[in-house]
């Protein structure tokens, strides 16, 4: 399962293609996303998950990227949304990781 969340401006995320409840694959930070539904970055995975990291090729950028076997997972159709109402931030940034910390205390 991943968690999905809207944003205004999907661009620097990992974009969900879906069909229903199904995901159906990722695309990452594209120019041109085709919807406003990210990878919020948050997973339960079933023991699945390991055969598809034995099966990942390295990324063009030479590293093991967890998408990449989220996508292999998805082409069985054994990977679902859900998604968040409410508040998320995106701790990808130091900034935001404050942001993050100053919200919970």
């Amino acid at each position: 399962m991943i968690v999905s969340k809207k944003v205004k401006d999907p661009r620097k995320y990992g974009v969900l293609q879906v069909d229903g409840e199904r995901v159906i694959g990722i695309m990452e930070k594209s120019e041109n996303p085709p919807s406003n539904l990210i990878n919020a970055g948050i997973y339960l995975f079933s023991k699945r998950i390991f055969d598809m990291i034995e099966r990942t090729p390295l990324s063009p950028r030479g590293e093991y990227e967890v998408t990449d076997s989220i996508s292999l997972l998805a082409k069985e159709g054994s990977v679902i949304h859900l998604h968040l109402p409410g508040h998320w931030v995106d701790i990808g940034t130091r900034d935001n990781v404050i942001v993050a910390a100053e919200m919970l205390a």
